[in-house]
């Protein structure tokens, strides 16, 4: 979350000539509302399956494409290997100092940081999330640490 999946995913999507697609907003289609919306009403657990299944069918569909999933997304179930297997995975690690400077402004649009009160509390969060996911971004074929730009 905030380190820039979608922004990079379009360009090299256009790079490659492939199609871009982002995980969270075809869920937000096919699902007609937010993944906030989404979480609220039917919690993390229903949503991670929902996310599973739309993230078969849109690497089923497309046998080329650069797809943006959220952050939880191979943390759960299967979804990691099941990607590895069909493509090339991408850790884009980054700094939770970052990440916050990224997500300022948004936090009402993110379910997992909705209720932070302050930086404090949104850097520790951040913080735990990645060490908790990492060892599931490690299965990565590619990473690509910070550079500061």
């Amino acid at each position: 979350m905030g380190c820039g999946k979608t922004t990079l995913g379009r360009s090299l999507a256009a790079r490659l000539d492939w199609p871009f697609v982002d995980l969270d907003g075809y869920i937000e289609r096919e699902e007609g509302r937010s993944i906030a919306a989404l979480f609220e009403a039917f919690g993390e657990f229903a949503f991670r399956q929902m996310e599973g299944r739309a993230l078969r069918r849109v690497l089923e569909a497309h046998p080329r494409l650069v797809l943006a999933t959220g952050g939880g997304t191979p943390c759960f179930f299967d979804h990691a290997d099941w990607m590895l297997e069909r493509g090339v995975c991408v850790y884009l690690k980054t700094p939770p100092e970052v990440l916050l400077e990224h997500l300022r402004g948004q936090m009402g649009h993110r379910p997992l940081l909705r209720d932070m009160k302050d930086d404090e509390a949104v850097l520790d969060f951040l913080r735990k999330q990645i060490a908790h996911r990492e060892q599931w971004y490690l299965k990565a074929r590619i990473f690509d640490f910070f550079a500061g730009e």
